[in-house]
This record gives structure tokens, sequence and C-alpha cells, in this order.
């Protein structure tokens, strides 16, 4: 049998998509070859996603490498090259790994499956038949038919359709997150921490981690997080390796490590030397015979050996504390883990739903923000903090008007709490009610008088009605509070612009650019700030800079307009004010500029 160059010698493996055959290039190199089975719409996408993301990584990266591609009477194919040391279920059927293989095998897992993530990809179906070694023992993955984009920002991404339908299930079982089971869609780097995880307890337990006598059954102890601790299947594992496995294979995705870089990383921290050697034991024994020694000469009364105990698990409550801790300290990842344990121990605690959602949205994971503060309320309905996180991540999703319905029923709810306040009032901010948002922040600074944030909204209000003088001194309240913040800077120097104080706005812009070079505002407000004092190169140079960080901002490009007006350059104003314009065709006051670029210029001629 011939598939395109390639002689088909045997047939090694089967599998859904397709079938893996042994099989020997034009110049004899041996080779396998995959070759999709049905050529259907699905499977054709599926199988030609495979191809694209297997060109993508090299051996190098620790995985299988694509040699070669093409389409014969057989149905489209894959070559790769024949990997010849055997599976790791081949390596399993000989007996456990002992720790320091085990240990070794999940870094250069890790590591490869750390490069795949840090590129927008996860695999989704790792497991012992899918980690190949070379003839040096190197280890490779393989096998990226379940493969797909996460991150659609991600290079190559774009090409990646999705080809799941939510809430489907693929992945093989007792590899395969709990998350991955409801939905496959969805899934994030989180799921191949859990993959490997499963794997490395099964190297070093010879078991699964996740045992059943059907495949229902494994699912779901899987879905319950129910297993035998890796110390009390074989206790020689070292307790700090037995616990990044158990974290590793976590119930909760958000208390596993956050990607295969971060399980790498735990898994090449030392492990502490074995407490008996040679020498300690001759030592032990030396010590004892003296021991008995001084027994027979000065006999004393035993004493009973003390014992210690173990501290109490923490409950519910203090894990919640310790998330508030988190939360205020800005660490939102320790917050994430802390929350899983607490709904590990009550699942349907809306507590800690709400604050799981705060923490997401500290990471700007405005979707899962959402689903767990939905999650709060449907646990408990007169739960604030779950109504004023989903109507945060609302707002911050775009939907100002939804989240401003939100967070209102969190007020009905708490009238105390400044945070719903002052998000309230960021959200009408996004709705052009200025009364409404300077009403609202002010409440938030009469119950907090210490957030910087709300004073920082305040200003930015009151500067938009043109009230210089009040938004200046709020401002500079903010910068009081929290010096460190380049918008609260940025913010007073575009009302000192607006109050005739140039030199004082380039002073704060500069000093905002200082603290942020990639604040698109900054440069704008200095640009703006150059541009009265008839600066026009300095103002065209900032306003680009703006453009550049931001191309949409309408201002910035309003801005250079009239600074190369100034410069008598009425082609390049022109320009500038039809991009401002189709950025903002509401701005009056882009369109007189326009008007009178082009009047300049009928009377130049």
């Amino acid at each position: 049998m011939q598939i395109g160059p390639y002689s088909i010698e045997e047939e090694i493996g089967r599998g859904g998509m397709g079938i893996v055959y042994r099989a020997r290039a034009a110049a004899g190199a041996p080779v396998a070859i995959k070759l999709l089975k049905k050529v259907e719409p699905e499977r054709l996408a599926r199988f030609d996603r495979e191809r694209r993301l297997v060109a993508g990584f090299a051996e190098a990266d620790g995985f299988v490498p694509l040699i070669d591609a093409g389409v014969s009477p057989a149905g489209p194919y894959i070559v790769m090259p024949l990997v010849a040391g055997g599976t790791l279920r081949d390596r399993l059927a000989r007996g456990p790994l002992d720790v320091a293989e085990a240990v070794a095998l999940g870094q250069k897992l890790a590591a490869a499956l750390g490069r795949a993530h840090e590129r927008g990809v996860v695999h989704r179906d790792l497991k012992p038949e899918n980690v190949l070694f070379t003839e040096e023992g190197e280890p490779l993955v393989a096998d990226l038919g379940l493969a797909k984009h996460f991150d659609r920002s991600a290079p190559g991404a774009s090409q990646s359709i999705s080809l799941s339908v939510t809430g489907a299930i693929r992945g093989t079982a007792g590899y395969m997150a709990p998350e991955q089971m409801h939905d496959a869609k969805g899934v994030g780097p989180e799921a191949d921490v859990f993959a490997l995880g499963a794997i490395l307890y099964e190297c070093l337990a010879w078991r699964p981690a996740f045992q059943g006598e059907s495949t229902i059954e494994v699912v779901q102890k899987v879905l319950a997080g129910q297993h035998e601790p890796l110390r009390r299947v074989r206790r020689k594992v070292p307790p700090p390796l037995a616990r990044t496995i158990e974290r590793a294979i976590a119930r909760d995705p958000t208390a596993r490590f956050r990607d295969g870089e971060a399980l790498r990383a735990a898994l090449a921290v030392p492990l502490p030397a074995r407490r008996r050697g040679p020498a300690v034991l001759a030592l032990a024994l030396l010590l004892a015979a003296l021991a008995g020694v001084a027994t027979f000469i000065h006999r004393r009364r035993p004493t009973a050996t003390p014992t210690v105990a173990r501290p109490p698990a923490p409950s519910a409550e203090a894990l919640l504390a310790k998330i508030d801790e988190r939360l205020r300290a800005d660490d939102a990842d320790g917050a994430l883990v802390l929350c899983g344990e607490v709904l590990a121990l009550a699942p349907a605690d809306a507590r800690a739903w709400a604050r799981r959602a705060r923490a997401k949205g500290k990471k700007a994971d405005w979707d899962g923000a959402i689903a767990d503060a939905t999650k709060a309320i449907e646990l408990d309905a007169s739960n604030e903090a779950g109504w004023a996180n989903r109507g945060w991540a609302r707002d911050r999703k775009g939907d100002a008007v939804g989240g401003i319905a939100d967070l209102t029923k969190a007020i009905e709810l708490d009238p105390k709490d400044a945070w719903a306040w002052s998000s309230r009032a960021a959200a009408k901010e996004n709705t052009g009610d200025l009364k409404g948002v300077i009403a609202d922040a002010s409440k938030a600074i009469e119950l907090a008088p210490g957030d910087a944030s709300s004073w920082a909204i305040r200003g930015w209000a009151r500067a938009a009605r043109g009230d210089w003088k009040s938004a200046i001194a709020d401002d500079s309240k903010a910068i009081e509070l929290d010096a460190t913040d380049p918008v609260y800077w940025a913010n007073r120097g575009w009302a000192k612009v607006g109050g005739g104080a140039a030199d004082g706005a380039i002073e704060d812009a500069s000093k905002a650019i200082e603290l942020d070079e990639k604040n698109a505002f900054a440069w704008t407000t200095r640009g703006w700030a150059k541009s009265n004092k008839a600066d026009w190169s300095g103002a065209i140079e900032d306003d680009s800079r703006a453009i550049e960080l931001d191309p949409k901002n309408a201002q910035a490009w309003a801005n250079r307009g009239s600074a190369k007006l100034g410069k008598r350059d009425e082609d390049g104003a022109i320009a500038d004010y039809e991009m401002a314009l189709k950025l903002a065709p509401d701005d009056p006051n882009v369109q007189r500029s326009l008007e009178m670029a082009k009047l300049f210029k009928s009377q130049k001629r």
C-alpha cells in the first residue's frame, strides 16, 4: 500500500479520527503516517487543525514534530518521525517509576505543555499513550487531535475554528479534568495540568488516580474528586512531591497550577534528602549503645513519648477571611486557590463564589467573574457581593446598563458598600450620565474617604462638565492617597490644561508617562498642553505616540490635527480631523475644526 510517496509497512495504532501506520519514505527512513479514516466536513476540519497545530511545534519544544502532509486517494494524511522508544504506557507495564525518574519526566512534559500554553494552545488529551520516548529516552508529547486554541488572540488562533459544541465531552476518562467533562470547548491550561498530575500519580502509584470498574464510575470519581492520597498508596513519595501532584489533580481548576510552566517550576523545587543514610544510621546505633550504658549506670524513670496533635483543618470562615486579605493585597492568584479550598469544603457557599468572581475580575476574566457571581446569586439572592461583582464585571465587559442594574441591586441590599457606589459611578461614566457619576462617587467618598479611585472618578466627571477647579481638587486628593497610579496624574493634567495651567499640565502628564509610558491618555494630555503653549512640534510628537498606542483615540487625532494646523499643514490637519470624525462622528468640535482647516486651505490658494 502506498500513501503519497510513502510505502506502508504495518498498522501500529488506531483512534477515533484516524489510523497510524509505520511506513518508509522514498529514501528509506522510517516514518509514522496518520491517515484520516472518514472524509467528512467536521473530521476534515479537525484533521486540518491538527496538522496546523503540529506544524507549530518542534522536537525541541517537547513534541513529536511534523515532517510532511498531503492528500492521497486513501485520504488526507500527516507524516511524523517514527519515535522508536515506545509509549509511557509501555514503560508502565514494567512497573512504577522511581521518584527521581517521575520528577524528571514530569518536568519535561510540563515544560512542553508550558510552551503550548504560552502560545495559546491546550492539548486536552494527554495520557500515557500520548507520551512517546525517543531512542535516547527523551519524552515527546504526541497526538494533537483534540488540541485547540484557548486564547483567541494567540498567533494562528484566527484560523483555528471551534469544532466542539459547548457542553461536549472530549478526552479520556481518568485523565480528563472535571471541567472538561462539562464543557470541553471552554477549558484552558488547567485541564492539561490535571492530566499530567494524573499521569504522575499513576507513574508513582502504579495505578490510576481515579479507579472504577466502568468508565461511568471513573467519571463519577473524577467529578467528585475522590482518589486515594498518593502517599497512602506509595509511602516513599516525598510529601512535597505528593502535595504538588495532589494540587495538580484538584477538582477545582483554580486550585491547580495555572499552566504547564507553573507545574514545571513546582516540580523543579529540590526534594528533601532522605533522613537516614549510612552515616546517620551508624551514628544512631552509636547513640543507642551509649544510651544503653547510661541507663545501666543511672536508671531513670521512663517518660511517655509526647504526641504531636495535627492542627485542625481551616474552617470555611477562616479561609474566607484569608481570601479577603488576598483580595485587599491584589493577590488574585492566591485568592483563587483559597476559593477553591472553600468550595471543596462547601460547594454551595455563595460567599466563596462571590469572592472568586472578584478574584477573576482582578485578572480581567470578565466571563469567569460573571459566571461565578451569577452562581452566587443563584445560591443566595441576598448575597450583595454577588450582585456587586457581577455588575462590575458586566460594566467592564461593555454592558454598562446591565452593570448599573446589578450594582443598584447591590446598593439596595447594602447601602453602605462604598465599592458598589464607586463601581456604579464608573458604569454611569460609560453611559455619559455625568450628574449620576458625581452623585455616586460623592456617596462612595462619604462612606470611604480613603479610596483614591472614587475621588478620581468624580474628578473626571467634573472635568467633563468643565468644572476644572473642582476637578483639580479631586484629582489632587486621589494623588495624595495614591501617587503611584498614572491615571490620576493624567487626569489632573487634563484638568489643568482645561483650567489654563499648561505648564502644570505638562508636569503632571510627564509624571504619568514616567509611571506608565504606554498610557495613551497621558501622551494625549501632554500633547494638548504643548499645543496650548504653541509647541506644535512637541504636540505632534506626543499625539503621534498616543495614536500609536491607541489608534482609536479620537482626541489624539483631533489634537494632532490642531497642532498641524498651527504649523500651517492644512492637508495633514484635514486628514487627522477626518480620522477623528470617523471615530467620533457626533463631536461638533471636530466637525468645526475640520471646516476651519478646509477654509484655511482654500484661502491659502
